[in-house]
């Protein structure tokens, strides 16, 4: 089959006389001659006796109750009791008479087939498992390409956990810094006023900064007087003659003129609120206690502008009265019944000292007399 060329065998069920076994044998006798293991086949026929017709149980080909050999046909090995229904001609037979009490080798059944031969079960038992194993590594491999570039991914997006609210942060109040470390005891501050500028260098806008002042002043809460020098926008600083006309302040020309330029003006917290004390340089040579006694009525009107943040008026009946601080004479009057607020002045050191209140007043004297 397919292609193969197959020669059959059967042996014709004839009897074979001793002379015509004579001639044959078989590859295995060929062996032993070689390797003298036996001496040849002519010789030992005819030494070795006959067995009788009867046969020998121990070989089918002796016996005529027995069936004929197996006869091979396209690889296989068929037994048949029937007679080749072949000419004779195309038959090779074989008659075996009995054979002396020996081993006696099989035949070797040589069986000629084509070059290409049929795999054989066994290899064809591994193909399956094989050709299987390499399918599952194709559609394996094509499944994580696949899925590594986002075909299978897409099929299953990552979930999204929910966004929780975060709890609230209360920051914490931030204080304000204590603007007390910008200013320094016995150490004067400076205050720019733009006197070119029309809008600038006017009563309102020169209050509006004092007032400004106040409230830095108070925030910080120093413990000492602060003292502040006015100075223009060149950074020189303004006369007080200059500065009392710009704040609109109705001094007489001959008090005016009795001052010096220079003059300062200090910052002291009271409580609350913030007092401002006036200390202007009087110059050599003038009796400034003189001028100002016969005029003491009218020194709240002349410093109130500069001195207290809003209009006051001294109270009608009332008059100045004299007063100390250490060997310093003084001169107040109170604006308030209370005395929490008064005008309270004196000469030191050639500096004529101006209070809105006898305690600041008081403070500011202690920081003079401490500085001399």
């Amino acid at each position: 089959m397919f292609g193969k060329k197959t020669e059959k065998i059967s042996m014709k069920n004839a009897e074979l006389s001793p002379d015509q076994f004579h001639g044959v044998h078989t590859m295995q006798d060929d062996l032993d001659e070689l390797s003298g293991l036996k001496p040849s086949a002519a010789a030992q026929i005819e030494n070795e006796p006959t067995l009788p017709r009867g046969g020998n149980e121990q070989s089918p080909f002796l016996s005529d109750s027995k069936p004929f050999p197996p006869i091979v046909s396209e690889g296989r090995i068929e037994i048949s009791d029937r007679k080749s229904e072949r000419p004779e001609s195309d038959i090779l037979s074989m008659q075996v008479e009995a054979a002396p009490k020996r081993p006696v080798a099989e035949p070797v059944l040589i069986i000629n087939e084509s070059a290409s031969a049929e795999p054989t079960s066994r290899e064809r038992s591994w193909v399956l498992p094989i050709a299987g194993l390499g399918l599952l590594a194709l559609v394996g491999g094509a499944a994580g390409y696949l899925y590594l570039f986002g075909g299978l991914a897409n099929q299953n997006p990552p979930v999204t956990e929910p966004v929780l609210p975060q709890p609230e942060v209360v920051q914490p109040e931030v204080q304000p810094t204590n603007p007390e470390s910008a200013y320094v005891q016995g150490m004067p501050n400076y205050a720019t006023i733009d006197i070119e500028s029309p809008e600038k260098a006017t009563p309102a806008a020169i209050k509006s900064q004092l007032a400004e002042t106040d409230a830095a002043v108070l925030a910080a809460k120093p413990s000492f007087p602060v003292e502040f020098v006015i100075r223009d926008t060149s950074n020189n600083p303004i006369a007080f003659s200059r500065f009392a006309y710009l704040l609109g302040l109705k001094l007489p020309a001959n008090t005016v003129a009795a001052f010096d330029e220079g003059f300062s003006i200090y910052f002291v917290t009271d409580g609350n609120t913030v007092r401002r004390i006036l200390s202007v340089k009087v110059k050599a040579g003038r009796d400034m206690m003189k001028l100002l006694l016969p005029n003491e009525k009218s020194l709240v009107p002349w410093f109130g502008p500069m001195i207290y943040g809003t209009e006051v008026t001294t109270p009608a009946g009332v008059a100045f009265k004299n007063g100390t601080y250490g060997t310093l004479s003084t001169r107040f009057v109170n604006i308030e019944v209370t005395g929490a607020t008064s005008l309270d002045y004196t000469v030191f050191n050639d500096k004529l000292v101006v209070g809105s209140s006898k305690d600041s007043f008081r403070s500011v004297l202690g920081s003079l007399v401490s500085s001399k």
